[in-house]
């Protein structure tokens, strides 16, 4: 009878604990796909700001002609 008791308390308590591992696992998967989101660089047209937040370097040079010109040349 004791022996009995002893084992429904303790599949009781593996029981709470698995689920307790299941929350907890959820939670840190979560967590983890937010942060690889956040991770991931945007595609398509960035702004200057948007660029250097990515770690990226600036540097400047100089266009000869006219900016539409160095656009076109660009999106090919």
């Amino acid at each position: 009878m004791i022996d009995e008791e002893i084992s429904r308390s303790t599949i009781a308590i593996s029981v709470r604990a698995s689920k307790l591992t299941a929350r907890g696992l959820a939670y840190a998967l979560g967590e983890a796909a937010r942060k690889i989101r956040k991770a991931q660089a945007p595609q398509g047209k960035q702004t200057v700001k948007q660029l250097l937040r990515h770690g990226g370097e600036a540097s400047a040079i100089d266009l000869p002609g006219r900016v539409k010109d160095f656009d076109r040349v660009v999106r090919l």
